[in-house]
């Protein structure tokens, strides 16, 4: 009690007492020796609200070790979470080739223009934000094929392809052609799911997708997606608003 009463120093922003060593820590006198290091590994606790997640990113970069996050929500907050989605790079291949069974397959035939983003003719900038360019020529020392290498916030007109568990949000939009993909990804976006990069998964598509070979209603139902797309995004601020994130 007497520490607790006198020992505080208080942090750079000024809101918040830190005591310094006020209690003796066992970690490093109950180690014996020969033991593995990883059994003894320091796990660092912490917690948030939602609105000030975003700083977790630094931390982890710096921390190595096991972290432990509790999230204090309010209201319909609670139905936000840490979550995320794998996105898959997504690829068109010249029907003349085979698919590449590897990332170094797949980067060879990319160089040369065998190989494409998905839609990367029709919609280039449905894809961009995944930037396919970075992806292919990363070269990540250490990792292995399914690692993560980088995370990604969603942002307009992104259309990721994604695997996820089944807790994701269920798709709940429109059927016909256009801004289908778009408000799924929009919803994930809303409900707080990040989307992260494997370090050399990927799917490919077989044959370039090119103006002219979509159905003959193709501009008309996407006229109509766009509307129900609009109605869609105003749907989520009623569903959610206390999310901080908005399409």
């Amino acid at each position: 009690m007497y520490s607790l009463s006198t020992g505080a120093i208080f942090d750079a922003c000024g809101k918040y007492r830190v005591y310094n060593n006020l209690i003796n820590s066992d970690f490093s006198t109950n180690q014996k020796n020969g033991a593995d290091a990883s059994s003894h590994q320091l796990a660092l606790a912490t917690h948030t609200s939602i609105n000030n997640l975003h700083p977790l990113d630094s931390l982890v970069e710096r921390w190595q070790n096991p972290l432990s996050v509790a999230i204090f929500p309010h209201g319909q907050d609670a139905t936000f979470a840490t979550a995320e989605v794998i996105v898959l790079h997504t690829f068109e291949i010249r029907h003349v080739h085979k698919m590449p069974a590897t990332k170094s397959e797949l980067a060879q035939l990319y160089q040369v223009g065998e190989v494409q983003p998905f839609y990367e003719m029709p919609y280039p900038q449905c894809q961009a934000p995944t930037n396919y360019s970075k992806w292919v020529n990363r070269h990540s020392q250490g990792l292995g094929p399914l690692d993560v290498t980088y995370t990604f916030s969603w942002v307009d007109p992104w259309e990721p392809f994604y695997i996820g568990l089944r807790t994701v949000p269920l798709y709940d939009g429109f059927r016909q052609y256009g801004f289908n993909r778009i408000s799924q990804a929009c919803k994930l976006h809303v409900t707080g799911y990040g989307f992260s990069v494997l370090n050399s998964a990927f799917v490919v598509h077989k044959g370039f997708k090119v103006h002219g070979e979509f159905h003959s209603r193709k501009d008309e139902e996407k006229r109509r997606s766009r509307l129900l797309f609009r109605s869609f995004k105003e749907g989520l601020k009623t569903k959610y608003p206390s999310s901080p994130q908005r399409c």
